[in-house]
């Protein structure tokens, strides 16, 4: 797994972040389709430079909102700014500082993916074809092949292999990693990391925490168009205390105070987690000595375990 290190280096120098102006800004933001409200009320901020790991149960509004982010829609009430200035103008910066990645992320067919990086580079004056050729060479991507061609995670990978030589500010992510590999999951997250180095800002929805354990420095976690969280990630060990619960009875007993169950040990044990500002009937349990991961946290706010319980 040396090779992402190897491969990136010549293109990822760090850069002074502060040099960059990247950054967005949301002020009670709502979208609706219709009558359907998919976004409510969203205020928060991405600090330039950042790995924002962005999670929430299917439907709770994660493409949406990446959607906003890199404008290929408007939002229905609310600010949405980038840089200080405001994304409702149709003078802003984010179309060409931003890539936006998704699974309805399309090319038009009729040449091959090296014939479209090629395009790019006279397109885009930053185009590096050398790093699209790399990244094909580490995500195993055919180049000689039409996008049409290619099986669904195939495409991803393609996209995300002509998309970065533009040596974008921003990356919106929208959860591709789920139907790749897990050897491209991981040279993907290692070139983004380099790209955090470069000065980048990274917005990436995914349900698979450990994937982005390492290099996230944000957690944002959405639910039914609402934020449920919004914090650095080592605030989490702060924010949340994580106990380690051994008798079955207990386990049900401290649901109830709407502590949660974020995994199963190996002796059999749960380890439960709860809101450092919350106080629990039950004592005599002990501490869970590991990190709060981001793997908990979205395990924590994606389950219904104590909400309607008292």
């Amino acid at each position: 797994m040396r090779f992402a290190f190897q491969i990136w280096s010549f293109y990822n120098q760090p850069m002074n972040t502060s040099e960059l102006g990247q950054s967005f800004r949301l002020e009670n933001v709502s979208k609706w389709y219709g009558n359907q409200e998919a976004l409510s009320g969203i205020n928060w901020s991405i600090e330039k430079g950042s790995f924002v790991a962005l999670m929430g149960p299917n439907g709770s509004g994660k493409s949406t909102l990446l959607r906003l982010l890199a404008q290929h829609e408007q939002t229905s009430r609310g600010e949405l700014f980038y840089d200080g200035h405001t994304l409702s103008s149709s003078l802003n910066p984010i179309l060409n500082d931003a890539v936006f990645i998704s699974e309805d992320s399309k090319i038009p067919d009729g040449m091959s993916l090296s014939d479209w990086s090629e395009f790019f580079a006279g397109d885009y004056p930053n185009y590096d074809t050398a790093v699209f050729k790399s990244l094909a060479k580490a995500l195993n991507v055919n180049s000689r092949q039409n996008f049409s061609e290619l099986s669904r995670g195939q495409k991803m990978k393609a996209f995300f292999c002509l998309m970065a030589p533009k040596k974008p500010l921003v990356y919106l992510i929208d959860e591709i990693t789920a139907v790749l590999d897990v050897g491209s999951r991981f040279e993907i997250v290692e070139f983004l990391k380099t790209e955090i180095q470069r000065g980048c800002t990274v917005v990436m929805s995914t349900n698979i925490g450990s994937e982005v354990q390492e290099v996230a420095s944000d957690v944002c976690f959405l639910e039914e168009g609402c934020l449920k969280l919004s914090c650095k990630k080592q605030q989490a060990q702060d924010s949340f205390k994580k106990i380690i619960v051994k008798n079955p009875s207990f386990v049900e007993g401290l649901k109830k105070q709407n502590v949660r169950p974020v995994s199963i040990n190996s002796d059999g044990s749960v380890s439960m987690l709860y809101q450092s500002d919350q106080s629990i009937e039950i004592t005599d349990v002990p501490h869970d000595k590991r990190l709060v991961t981001i793997e908990d946290l979205a395990t924590y706010f994606s389950t219904n375990v104590g909400r309607d319980e008292v």
